[in-house]
């Protein structure tokens, strides 16, 4: 058995103790909570439902708004650019124009569609779909009236075509017809589409009526559409002519109703929702529109009959929405029909309008009554179901306690008591294993890490003896040269690494000057320092006090490619200052160019060279190079690749840039802080990333005139200062 079932067997014994104890008075206690809970989730469900209710009318009356804003807006828009089309002369090539007679006949134009909005009442009183053009208008004239009459009017209203189409595009959602109407008869509609009834003269509609009195924009009462038999609203205004005579009507339709369904739909808390329009009047609160009138036969020359809110409600009604502000929500209980009814409404003062929304009270306190119910049988299926199960647990824990307590803890004291030993250094220590379980397989593992940590140590101490030998051989500080400031910065990525720095003396053993070295072993780590210490001391024996240091690298590079077969090799790079003679000379064996700055002009320039690095090809001849040293100051660096390829967390290198930067920032400071600034700027770049190359630096500083170290003339340079 697993270590968590011991476990939760061990846990379930104490948790049990005190259930045995506290089981009847948990259970009363848990008859007076589930009451409680059931009595307040009944009540949070009312509350819940009524303030959604409100939340719906609060957001639906801002929809509302800003619909019929946008709609009063749109039609401002088509009156100006109507009343403008009227003023101007008709242009020319507009197109054929498109009467009601043709769509009826099936001379259609382009780009006829069937719409899903536009749904025409049949004589079996069913709804479908009818055709439209939004490509064209459809124009209709009043009986007896010829195109021809009319034809510079027709083109002239034509022009608006594109205007009417734009609006469309944009509140196509939104609108259901847009008109034009002018006072001589001629009627346009958009989107083009037939249909009308005979005798049809918008000149007789109520919102053409309203408007041409009013002389503003106006909002028509409920009526029947011509076209369709769908009940609609309408917004419309007067246009004028170029003399600021009367000229006509433009107008924009909108299904009402069906923008009361859908609030409905959005109210889906409880199924019996209803949403309509409220408008106070002199003779009551009338019902402006309900879906309920969408039900209802008539013909479109009929006016709709608008219900009035019965006596019982009107008054209560008409007192709480006198008390609203523009935008502002309230929720009244009102017997409607013999039923307490929730009413929730919310005015638009702007249009003279109360949207309501009504859901039976029933509905609301059934939602509650199923909440408390859930509860109630919630509880007593818990208390049953806690009643059993304590029952069995207390039976079997008793038995369970003595065996889980020992079996569980006298591994783990075993296991604890050999980690102790191995804390205190004894690595000789192993654990008893007795188990498969978790803490068996604890016990094999730290078995098998033991020597492993003996062998961890082991290699530990080997590092850190490698280490010590490795920087034995590395010189301790700089060498002091008249005219020179030297200094190194070197730091490996590993315990030991493969870079390798050196000062050896002049190859003739007198004067001033000094050879700087600098080299790069293939690889870090053990292995890297091994081949630097054979390295360093062939080079030291091939080199010393050599005429022609070349034939000595020569020497050098057969020795490294005999030794490692071509498995591994050295960049290297030699530079002999000689400060007597003012002269340089080295050796570029595949390796980085020193860096040699001018700090009085900033130019940099290269020493370096384009042999191969030692240990490639055996028969290679390398070449020696020369240069004067100037007598003005000039700062001299020499490096690993490590500094330059240097990378950041997002893979960036150091470059040779923010290197060259960072010596002429520095230029004027000592080589040892020199150094220190490059140590840190690396340090920067590298952020949290590790370390993963060697990075060896030396810099040398020469000065103009005395030397950075006063000597005397005959003084001689103190070979001492160079370990051999």
């Amino acid at each position: 058995m697993r270590l968590h079932w011991k476990l939760l067997l061990l846990l379930l014994a104490i948790a049990l103790l005190p259930l045995v104890v506290s089981t009847w008075q948990w259970r009363q206690g848990a008859l007076n909570v589930g009451d409680n809970i059931s009595t307040w989730i009944g009540d949070q469900a009312e509350k819940t439902v009524i303030t959604r209710l409100k939340q719906v009318v609060e957001f639906s009356t801002r929809n509302l708004r800003r619909e019929m804003e946008l709609v009063e807006t749109a039609l401002k828009v088509q009156a100006l650019t109507v009343e403008r089309a009227i003023g101007q002369n008709p242009p020319h090539h507009l197109g054929r124009p498109f009467f009601d007679s043709d769509y009826d006949k099936g001379f259609l134009p382009s780009g006829m569609v069937t719409s899903e909005r536009h749904l025409k009442r049949r004589d079996d009183g069913q709804l479908a779909p009818m055709s439209v053009a939004y490509s064209s208008f459809v124009f209709r004239l009043p009986e007896g009236r010829r195109p021809s009459a009319v034809s510079r009017d027709v083109d002239r209203l034509s022009a608006v075509l594109p205007s009417f189409k734009e609006l469309g595009r944009v509140y196509g959602d939104l609108f259901f017809w847009q008109y034009i109407t002018l006072e001589n008869g001629l009627h346009a509609a958009y989107p083009g589409h037939g249909g009308f009834p005979k005798g049809y003269d918008p000149r007789t509609s109520e919102w053409y009526i309203e408007a041409r009195n009013s002389g503003g924009l106006s909002w028509g009462s409920l009526t029947v559409d011509a076209s369709t038999g769908q009940l609609i609203t309408t917004a419309s205004m007067p246009v004028f002519g170029p003399q600021g005579g009367f000229a006509g009507v433009t107008a924009i339709d909108l299904e009402i109703v069906g923008l009361l369904q859908n609030l409905g739909r959005q109210a889906h808390i409880v199924s019996n929702a209803e949403a309509f329009l409220v408008r106070l009047t002199k003779d009551g609160a009338k019902v402006i529109a309900h879906p309920s009138y969408d039900a209802m036969p008539r013909l479109w020359a009929e006016k709709v009959a608008l219900n009035s809110l019965p006596e019982a409600v009107a008054g209560r009604f008409s007192v709480t929405a006198k008390e609203l502000a523009d935008g502002e929500t309230a929720i009244i209980r009102l017997p409607v029909e013999g039923k307490d009814t929730v009413w929730a409404l919310g005015r638009l003062d702007a249009f003279d309008l109360y949207l309501v929304l009504s859901i039976p009270f029933a509905d609301i306190s059934g939602l509650a009554g199923v909440a408390e119910r859930f509860i109630e049988d919630e509880t007593y299926s818990q208390l049953r179901l806690t009643a059993l199960m304590s029952i069995v647990l207390i039976a079997f824990v008793a038995g369970a306690a003595f065996f889980g307590s020992r079996t569980v803890t006298e591994p783990l004291r075993e296991l604890a008591a050999v980690a102790r030993k191995v804390a205190k250094g004894d690595l000789t220590g192993t654990v008893p294993v007795s188990s498969k379980d978790e803490i068996g397989d604890l016990a094999r593992i730290f078995n098998r890490m033991i020597p492993r940590l003996k062998e961890r140590l082991s290699l530990r101490q080997s590092l850190a003896l490698a280490k010590e030998v490795q920087q034995h051989l590395l010189p301790k500080e700089p060498p002091q040269i008249p005219g020179l400031d030297i200094a190194v910065l070197s730091l490996y990525c590993d315990q030991t690494g493969g870079d390798y720095y050196d000062f050896l003396p002049p190859p003739d053993g007198v004067g001033d000057g000094v050879v700087l070295v600098v080299a790069d072993i293939t690889g870090h780590g053990a292995s890297a320092a091994l081949l630097m210490a054979s390295f360093r001391a062939a080079l030291r024996a091939r080199l010393a006090n050599l005429a022609e240091p070349e034939n000595g690298l020569a020497a050098l590079n057969r020795q490294v490619a005999d030794d490692t077969q071509g498995g591994r090799f050295v960049t290297f790079l030699g530079v002999y200052l000689d400060m007597t003679n003012r002269e340089v000379r080295w050796l570029c064996a595949g390796h980085e160019a020193a860096i040699v700055l001018n700090p009085k002009t900033g130019e940099f320039k290269e020493w370096g060279g384009e042999d191969i690095p030692i240990g490639i090809d055996p028969d290679w001849s390398f070449g020696i190079h020369t240069a004067s040293l100037p007598a003005e100051e000039r700062i001299i660096a020499l490096g690993t690749d490590g500094i330059w390829e240097c990378r950041n967390t997002d893979g960036e290198m150091f470059g040779q840039k923010r290197f060259r930067a960072v010596l002429q920032n520095n230029a004027g400071k000592t080589a040892q802080e020199i150094c220190t600034a490059v140590r840190q700027a690396l340090s920067d770049h590298r952020g949290e990333r590790p370390q993963d190359d060697d990075i060896t630096l030396i810099v040398a500083k020469t000065f103009p005139g005395s030397a950075l170290h006063d000597t005397d003339s005959d003084q001689q340079i103190n070979l001492g200062e160079f370990d051999t």
